[in-house]
């Protein structure tokens, strides 16, 4: 069937969380949906496709370190941590990892920095971001792309972030959406802030005929987080932001 070795290949994504319930508790969500989604890989049952490809349509909608509980979601955190199984160290890397008890972003720096990988995890990231869109490992010893994953393929469903632009493109042609896009960030869904991306989240901008070079500034905030305020409202981040 279409669906061939689904519900095994769940009993090793939710078998998996059992074991990090176990070694490592307090971990971020992002981090342990992951791992299971790894595990769905490494028991033999293929590729999460479709999580693959709802992150790959809603990449600029969906931050790698804020667990929103969404199938990109879940696309994203797949994405990165095959990402650093095919590139840093394979299962040997990734079980050691799961031991670590610091979480998130601090527990991948100091995994990194214990296998002596000169890396931060921001370093990396940057790099992700690149082989998300290019998937090309013909270059720079192969950081820019996946080994084992194809983008665009079956393996995504044949989504990639390339198609993402166009299809978003195209359904917003002519209402401003993307030169709104590209001063601030869309609106699009209640769980996002009005006229800011949150971060870990990828935004590609694409140029074209332009007659000549030209020079490109992006000043970010240096931090971020909520604003002392007052009143009768409040902010969650869900525990984990």
């Amino acid at each position: 069937s279409v669906k061939a070795n689904q519900y095994e290949g769940t009993f090793a994504h939710e078998f998996q969380h059992l074991v990090n319930n176990d070694v490592d508790p307090d971990e971020y969500s992002w981090v342990d949906e992951g791992s299971s989604d790894l595990a769905f890989y490494l028991c033999g049952y293929g590729f999460p496709k479709g999580h693959i490809s709802d992150y790959l349509l809603w990449h600029w909608d969906t931050p790698l370190t804020f667990w929103e509980g969404y199938l990109a979601d879940y696309g994203a955190s797949f994405l990165w941590t095959f990402y650093m199984y095919e590139h840093y160290g394979g299962a040997d890397f990734i079980r050691e990892f799961c031991y670590e008890q610091a979480n998130g972003i601090e527990g991948w720096n100091i995994i990194l920095a214990a296998w002596g990988i000169d890396k931060t995890f921001d370093e990396i990231f940057q790099d992700w971001c690149i082989a998300n869109y290019l998937d090309d490992t013909s270059f720079c010893k192969g950081k820019f792309g996946y080994y084992a994953l194809d983008i665009p393929s079956d393996d995504t469903e044949g989504m990639s972030i390339q198609a993402s632009m166009e299809f978003w493109a195209d359904a917003f042609a002519g209402t401003g959406f993307f030169e709104w896009f590209v001063d601030d960030y869309p609106y699009y869904g209640s769980y996002i802030l009005v006229g800011r991306g949150l971060p870990y989240t990828t935004n590609y901008v694409k140029f074209s005929d332009m007659p000549q070079l030209f020079e490109v500034t992006f000043d970010g905030d240096d931090f971020c987080g909520a604003a002392p305020t007052s009143g009768t409202h409040n902010w969650f981040s869900g525990g984990e932001a």
